[in-house]
């Protein structure tokens, strides 16, 4: 993942990350997202 926003926030007792970004695959494992992918289409 390339996060390109990362900010925190209060939720009652708890600290909350909100991430924004984008998936960074290799070749490898661009191919491996495709199949799994594809088998729940």
């Amino acid at each position: 993942m390339h996060w390109t926003d990362i900010s925190d926030r209060n939720a009652g007792n708890a600290v909350v990350l909100d991430v924004r970004g984008f998936m960074t695959l290799s070749d490898y494992e661009s191919s491996l997202f495709k199949y799994a992918a594809s088998a729940f289409v």
